[in-house]
């Protein structure tokens, strides 16, 4: 360990939502922690998230069974799910990423596999709600369900099925016709068929949340966040020591949380520990407010666009599943192809400017369950690979990682 570097109970490497929510979690049971979040907040997958508490709606990975299907998704132009040429050609091979996608894809399809997600989301709604309500934290919650809406009535009729033939998932959700998705929200299409509304789920702005929590955690709890990036990892035998920062420096604590998204593998890799991540591109748009007002979030059913609206009127689109090795890729004809996309769900998003664009990686695994446990290391856990369901699942997995931190168990 650096003479020069400070020491704590505990330092977080990651700036997302797990690490925020790992942080708040520790600091409350009265462990002096250390979050080392990143040069820009707005890098993070948590920031571009839909912001939907999905516990009814909504998987973390697309789902395919076939190579043939991987290879529709690499040649469509329409697709909200895309794979690179690179990316296939390099992930397809025995021990690959998409190797192991499809050779877990029964199990990712399966009701045990489904009760699995449904569980650990309820509980991570359950304890985020809890705290927004705690602190008062303004992140635009709201709690009227998400409309998923379709252009299709064959489309609209395949997801009413899939749901009735799952029934052992207690999704609570109600099919709405045309007339009834129209008289509840007059920004909708009249274009649309009808859809469903997925009464569990609540919705929230992310980056309000982001930001909430940072306060929260610098000006209320005394945390200390570290807006650097860390560029290695120092160990000492079976223990990590410190971490060096970007700025130079170096930090150390007692115990290591490192949840850093799509950074976490390239962080692990050069302490010998591998796993199996991969950046899941997506992006989102935002326009200036409008002052007509959603009546749900709501989600475009054929494309998979996610829709919601900030407490000031701004309306917000995410999409795209997009495996990719590209560092550079086409940002601005992305993000025109999704507004577009929302525009025919919500023909709002046509008649008014753009204020935000963003772009990211989601950290996903071949399974869509994130790694979350200790390591080689004695006083190492690793809490990443959430995928879609960041926001959604993050506060049961802080909770996990903060109870074993405290007690020094092993279960996870």
């Amino acid at each position: 360990m650096s003479g020069s570097a400070s020491r704590h109970d505990a330092v977080i490497v990651g700036g997302g939502i797990v690490g925020l929510l790992t942080s708040l979690m520790l600091r409350r049971r009265g462990f002096d922690v250390a979050l080392v979040a990143g040069k820009d907040l707005t890098k993070a997958a948590s920031w571009g998230n839909a912001g939907y508490l999905a516990a009814g709606f909504g998987s973390p990975i697309p789902s395919a069974e076939s190579i043939s299907q991987i290879l529709k998704w690499m040649i469509s132009g329409e697709s909200p799910v895309k794979v690179s040429a690179s990316f296939f050609f390099r992930e397809i091979l025995p021990g690959g990423w998409l190797a192991e996608y499809l050779r877990e894809s029964r199990k990712t399809t399966s009701l045990e596999y489904a009760l699995k997600m449904r569980e650990s989301c309820f509980e991570g709604v359950r304890l985020l709600k809890k705290i927004i309500e705690e602190y008062n934290l303004q992140v635009d919650l709201r709690a009227d369900g998400v409309l998923e809406v379709y252009l299709s009535r064959r489309n609209l009729e395949k997801h009413l099925k899939l749901l009735e033939q799952n029934r052992e998932l207690k999704v609570d959700f109600r099919f709405l016709d045309r007339e009834e998705c129209l008289n509840d929200d007059p920004l909708l299409s009249p274009s649309i068929v009808g859809g469903i509304l997925f009464k569990d789920d609540l919705s929230l702005t992310p980056s309000k949340l982001m930001q909430s929590l940072r306060l929260l955690l610098s000006q209320r709890l005394n945390v200390p966040l570290i807006d650097e990036e860390v560029v290695k990892m120092n160990v000492d035998n079976r223990v990590v020591s410190s971490v060096s920062l970007s700025n130079g420096s170096s930090i150390a604590g007692r115990q290591y949380v490192v949840c850093a998204g799509v950074h976490t593998k390239r962080l692990l890799s050069t302490i010998g520990i591998e796993i199996p991540l991969a950046p899941a591109y997506g992006y989102m748009v935002m326009t200036e407010p409008v002052s007509e007002r959603l009546r749900h979030a709501t989600a475009g059913g054929e494309f998979r666009v996610a829709m919601s609206q900030t407490g000031e009127g701004n309306l917000r689109a995410t999409g795209f599943f997009e495996l990719s090795t590209a560092q550079h890729l086409p940002h601005d004809r992305r993000c025109s192809f999704l507004r577009q996309k929302a525009t025919e769900y919500i023909p709002a998003f046509s008649k008014v400017s753009i204020v935000e664009t963003w772009h990211g990686a989601r950290p996903c695994t071949p399974t869509g369950l994130p790694v979350v446990g200790w390591t080689k290391y004695n006083n190492l856990v690793v809490a990443a690979g959430h995928c879609r369901l960041g926001v959604t699942t993050a506060a049961a997995t802080a909770k996990l990682v903060s109870e074993n931190l405290l007690s020094e168990k092993r279960p996870i």
